[in-house]
């Protein structure tokens, strides 16, 4: 159902048609980028607004962690879109929702992320 619904919303939206089995929590750590190289920082912005705000404790977090990778998650193609221009080389954005939050959860349990709410 959430997949017909997804594809709906990708007519008028084409971002919601992007990485649909992130939405279901299909990724492995190696996708995640679980590979021990750099320090880690989670940042979670569902919407658009939330990411553009985002954006500037982002700026610091570099500043104040060179080396660091970005992990940014988020709930709206908006925000996604907005978001994709704040990636660096080695970072990596996902989809978070419902039970793929759980899932990502658990992928990330036992790593070295710093979360940042």
């Amino acid at each position: 159902m959430l997949k017909r619904k997804l594809r709906r919303r990708a007519q008028a939206e084409p971002g919601y048609a992007q990485a649909v089995p992130e939405r279901f929590g299909c990724y492995t750590p190696k996708d995640l980028g679980c590979d021990g190289k750099g320090q880690w920082v989670w940042v979670h912005a569902v919407s658009l607004g939330e990411t553009r705000a985002a954006a500037l404790l982002i700026k610091e977090l570099r500043i104040a962690l060179p080396g660091m990778r970005l992990l940014l998650t988020n709930g709206t193609a908006t925000g996604r879109a907005e978001g994709s221009k704040l990636l660096q080389p080695g970072d990596l954005q996902v989809w978070q929702r419902g039970i793929a939050a759980k899932r990502f959860g658990v992928l990330c349990a036992n790593s070295s992320l710093q979360w940042v709410c």
